[in-house]
């Protein structure tokens, strides 16, 4: 799924009927607001992007450009089926996300 399709609920019942073991979805989410902090994630992706990724029922890979000088503030994201998140990467912080399981 790309960016905003994940708040596409037509779009998330497609995807569930293939069934995936796994739904990788790149953002390009921005701030208007030139101090957005890592608090400002956390409580926006708890009350809004978690509840869209518990439809998926399904492990989900997100992550987002980061582009300080656009306010692109980056960000990656592991998350169960449960909405539970596995591992992350804070805003603006730059390299890999890794992630393990014994199974998916």
């Amino acid at each position: 799924m790309l960016c905003g399709d994940l708040f596409e609920d037509n779009l998330i019942t497609v995807v569930n009927k293939s069934n995936p073991d796994i739904v990788i979805v790149p953002l390009a989410r921005s701030s208007e607001n030139e101090s957005f902090s890592q608090e400002s994630w956390d409580r926006e992706e708890s009350s809004y992007y978690l509840e869209q990724v518990k439809k998926l029922r399904t492990r989900v890979l997100m992550t987002n450009y980061i582009n300080e000088k656009d306010n692109f503030y980056g960000g990656a994201l592991v998350i169960n089926g449960d909405g539970i998140i596995e591992n992350q990467k804070d805003i603006y912080e730059e390299g890999i996300l890794y992630w393990e399981s014994g199974s998916i």
